[in-house]
C-alpha cells in the first residue's frame, strides 16, 4: 500500500476493497496506484506508520481487520507519604502541621501510533496544612489553620519530544501560519500555551462516514494525546486561611470566624494549531479513493484543520466567609443558641483573557 499496491487491501469479509481513480471514477487497473500518480509527502507521510509485523488477527473474519492483536498490560504505580507534627510550645501555645502527598503513574501504549507513543498519566497531589491555638487570656482562645493543596492529571514522556518537530521527522506539510513563541526543549511550565513545532496530526479515519467500507485505519499524532499537548499537566491549587476566636463572658459563650479561600485551575488544550489533516474516505468528495490511506498517497484530504493560537485557561476563584455566634445560657434549663454566617461566593476570572 506505500508503494500504491492495493490488489490485496481487504474488507472484514475478505474481498477486495476497489481503490477508485478520481480521474476514472473507477477502479485502478489491478487496484494499483501508478507510480507517477503518487503524491511524495503524502506517500512520505504514510511511510511513518510503522511497518507490518506479519501477524494477523487469529478470529474468524477479522483477518484483514488490524496488523497485530494482542494484549499488553499497563503499568501503573502508586506511593503516598503522610507525614504530621504536633507541638505543645507551653500551656497557652500548641501548633501542628500535617503533609500528605499521593503519587500516581499510569504508563499507557500506542497512544501515537499502532505500537508508537509510551505515555505517563500521572497524577501526583499533595497536601499542606498546620494549625495553632493559642490562649489568649483565662476567656479567650484564638485558633488558626491555614493550609495549600495541589493536584496534577497530566501527561508526559521518558523520550526526547524534539524528535518529533517538523524538522528532526524531515517532512513539513504546509500550514496556514508560522508557529508562534515556544520554548526549547518542552517542559511543563505555568503558563501552557507554547507552540511547539511538532508534526501536524495527521487521520485517515476518523468516524464511520470516514472510512468508507475500511474501518479502523490508525493514524499518526506525536506530541497530541487525548486532546492535550504533551508535555501538559492540569493544575487544580487551592490555598486556604481560617481563624476562629471563641471568647466567655459571664452567661454567654461568642464564637467568631473568618475563612478564605482561593481556588486556581489552568487546563491547556488547543492540539490542532500544530495542524491537523484528515485523509479520511468521504463520498461526498469527487476525488474521494474509498481508502484513508490511498487517499494519503494522493494527497488527497478531507479537511485541514489549524486553530491559530493555543489556549491555556487559567481561572481563579474567591469565596469568603465569615460568622459570629452565641450560646447564651439564659437560666440552668434554658439555653438559646444564635448567630449569623456570611458567605461571598465570588465571580470566576480568567487571567489570560481566553474567555470571550
Amino acid at each position: 500500500e506505500r508503494l500504491g499496491d492495493f490488489s490485496e487491501t481487504r474488507v472484514t469479509n475478505g474481498s477486495i476493497q476497489p481503490v477508485i481513480d478520481p480521474v476514472t471514477g473507477k477502479a485502478f487497473p489491478g487496484n494499483i496506484i501508478p507510480a507517477n500518480r503518487i503524491n511524495p509527502m503524502g506517500q512520505a507521510i504514510l511511510n511513518l506508520m510503522p511497518l507490518p509485523n506479519g501477524i494477523t488477527n487469529p478470529a474468524a473474519g477479522q483477518e484483514w481487520t488490524s496488523n497485530s492483536a494482542f494484549d499488553q498490560t499497563p503499568l501503573h504505580s502508586r506511593t503516598d507519604h503522610v507525614f504530621r507534627s504536633d507541638v505543645v510550645l507551653s500551656d497557652k501555645t500548641r501548633i501542628s502541621g500535617k503533609v500528605l502527598a499521593d503519587r500516581e503513574d499510569n504508563i499507557s501504549n500506542n497512544q501515537f501510533s499502532p505500537g508508537l507513543g509510551i505515555v505517563n498519566n500521572f497524577v501526583p497531589g499533595y497536601v499542606v496544612s498546620g494549625a495553632m491555638t493559642k490562649v489568649l487570656t483565662p476567656k479567650m482562645v484564638n485558633e488558626i489553620n491555614l493550609g495549600f493543596g495541589h493536584n496534577n492529571y497530566g501527561f508526559k514522556g521518558d523520550y526526547d519530544y524534539k524528535q518529533y518537530y517538523r524538522s528532526a521527522i524531515g517532512i513539513d506539510p504546509p500550514r496556514l501560519a508560522p508557529f508562534l513563541a515556544y520554548q526549547d526543549p518542552p517542559a511543563i511550565t505555568k503558563r501552557q500555551a507554547d507552540q511547539y513545532p511538532y508534526f501536524p496530526i495527521i487521520s485517515y479515519c476518523t468516524a464511520a462516514n470516514n472510512c468508507g467500507n475500511r474501518s479502523n485505519l490508525a493514524g499518526y499524532s506525536p506530541g497530541a494525546v487525548n486532546g492535550r499537548v504533551m508535555p501538559t499537566a492540569n493544575r487544580n491549587n487551592r490555598w486556604s486561611f481560617q481563624d476562629d476566636l471563641s471568647l466567655t463572658s459571664g452567661r454567654h459563650s461568642y464564637k467568631f470566624g473568618f475563612y478564605t479561600e482561593l481556588n486556581s485551575k489552568t487546563e491547556p488544550g488547543s492540539v490542532n494549531y500544530m495542524g491537523n489533516y484528515n485523509f479520511g474516505s468521504n463520498a461526498t468528495n469527487p476525488f474521494d479513493t474509498g481508502n484513508g490511506y490511498a487517499n494519503g498517497l494522493l494527497g488527497i484530504f478531507q479537511t485541514y484543520t489549524e486553530t491559530s493560537v493555543r489556549v491555556d485557561k487559567d481561572t481563579r476563584h474567591w469565596q469568603t466567609e465569615f460568622y459570629v455566634q452565641d450560646s447564651w445560657r439564659v437560666n440552668s434549663r434554658f439555653t438559646l443558641d444564635y448567630g449569623l454566617r456570611f458567605t461571598h461566593s465570588g465571580a470566576y476570572y480568567e487571567i489570560n483573557n481566553a474567555n470571550a
